[in-house]
C-alpha cells in the first residue's frame, strides 16, 4: 500500500467525518430535542457522559438491530436508552437519519485509525 492509498482513504474517512458532524446536527435538533421535551422519554436517554452524548446513544441504539439494542439496554447497568420506547417515539424518517449519523461516525474513526495504523506501518 503507499502513501497515495493511505491519503485517499485518509480524505474519505474526512468526507465521513463532515456528513457525521452535519447529521450529528440534524439527528440533535429534529430528533433527539423532541425526545428530550417529552415526558416519558426525557430521562431514558441513556448515560450522557459528554455533552452531546445521548444523541450518539440514542443514534446507536436505533442503527443497531434491535436484538442487540434490546440486550444491551435490559442489562442492570445499562448505558444505552430503551429500544423499545425509543421506537415507539420515533418515525421512519429518524431512524434513517440516526442510521446515517451513526455509521458514518463509525467510518469516520475506523478509517482515521487505520489510516495511522497504515501510516506507522510503512515508515
Amino acid at each position: 500500500m503507499s502513501n497515495d492509498d493511505i491519503t485517499n482513504l485518509f480524505g474519505l474517512s474526512l468526507l465521513a467525518l463532515f456528513v457525521a458532524m452535519i447529521l450529528w446536527v440534524v439527528f440533535g435538533q429534529v430528533t433527539v430535542r423532541r425526545l428530550r421535551k417529552n415526558v416519558e422519554t426525557k430521562g431514558q436517554l441513556g448515560f450522557e457522559y459528554i455533552s452531546g452524548g445521548d444523541i450518539v446513544n440514542v443514534a446507536q441504539t436505533l442503527a443497531w438491530p434491535r436484538r442487540l439494542a434490546r440486550l444491551s439496554s435490559k442489562g442492570k447497568v445499562s448505558l444505552l436508552p430503551d429500544v423499545d420506547l425509543l421506537y415507539r417515539h420515533t418515525t421512519t424518517l429518524d431512524r434513517i437519519i440516526a442510521r446515517l449519523f451513526y455509521w458514518s461516525l463509525i467510518t469516520a474513526v475506523v478509517g482515521a485509525f487505520a489510516c495511522m495504523f497504515l501510516w506507522w506501518l510503512i515508515s
